[in-house]
């Protein structure tokens, strides 16, 4: 949750807000399970993506299973080849992908390598809504 808080408050001072009012914004968190979290934060003024560097990193790094959630999927070969190496070694790697978006050309420049990418061994999920994603094994 602090990770949280300091990209909000990061993004909050970057856009030249008004100061906000001073309060205890990183309270002691509980332990709430087993899992690791981390939120990483980028802007477009950077010239490095933090977080696509971390996506490259996690796929290499995967032992069993990766579900990647993007609303503008458009990869570029070395993303390509890391879900593809990340299935080969056995990763079950899930894409969820929206059924429409605001982009024509980033929805069609994605669907170009769905073909691909199953045929590799991923899978991947329309939604419809972020709420309900249907998988699919077969893109038609």
């Amino acid at each position: 949750m602090a990770e949280l808080q300091k990209l909000f408050l990061a993004s909050w001072s970057g856009q030249h807000r008004p100061p906000l009012v001073p309060r205890d914004w990183f309270p002691l968190a509980e332990h709430a399970g087993p899992l690791v979290v981390r939120a990483i934060g980028s802007s477009p003024e950077e010239p490095f993506s933090p977080i696509y560097a971390m996506l490259l990193s996690a796929l290499a790094a995967a032992e069993t299973s990766v579900q990647i959630t993007s609303a503008y999927f458009a990869p570029d070969p070395q993303l390509l080849a890391a879900l593809e190496a990340a299935a080969a070694r056995g990763v079950h790697v899930t894409l969820i992908l929206p059924g429409q978006t605001d982009s024509w050309l980033v929805f069609h420049a994605g669907r170009h390598h769905y073909e691909q990418l199953l045929r590799a061994g991923v899978q991947a999920c329309s939604c419809m809504s972020a709420k309900a994603p249907s998988c699919i094994r077969k893109w038609p």
